[in-house]
């Protein structure tokens, strides 16, 4: 299998420039702050330094696409090349060595935790 889908999963392409921000997905602790604020959604993305309440305009975070609550990406979705895919072919089986075989790329398997967002 060689899919972009195996690897971060955040929105690389904006605009034909890297994305600056990603989607926020709720942890157990914004879940529970949002239990005790309801109805408080925008509060509850821009709590933490970093977030920003977008309401689904990606224009607000590009990059973000159509989530409401957007955070500064670290990360960014590597699609592979055709350099990528003829090593692919060569080593069946290995997506993971595949993606890490270049400095600075992490294999996540669509685990976007793994690379902080």
């Amino acid at each position: 299998v060689f899919s972009s889908d195996l690897s971060s999963g955040i929105n690389a392409e904006y605009g034909g420039k890297k994305a600056k921000w990603t989607c926020h997905h709720w942890t157990e602790v914004d879940h529970a702050w949002g239990r005790r604020h309801p109805g408080q959604v925008e509060q509850q993305c821009e709590r933490v330094k970093g977030r920003r309440y977008t309401g689904g305009n990606n224009d607000l975070a590009p990059g973000c696409g159509g989530c409401y609550c957007c955070k500064k990406a670290k990360w960014t979705c590597h699609h592979w090349t055709e350099v990528d895919h003829a090593w692919g072919r060569r080593h069946p089986g290995q997506v993971e060595q595949q993606c890490e075989r270049v400095k600075g790329r992490r294999y996540t398997g669509g685990n976007n935790d793994l690379c902080g967002g």
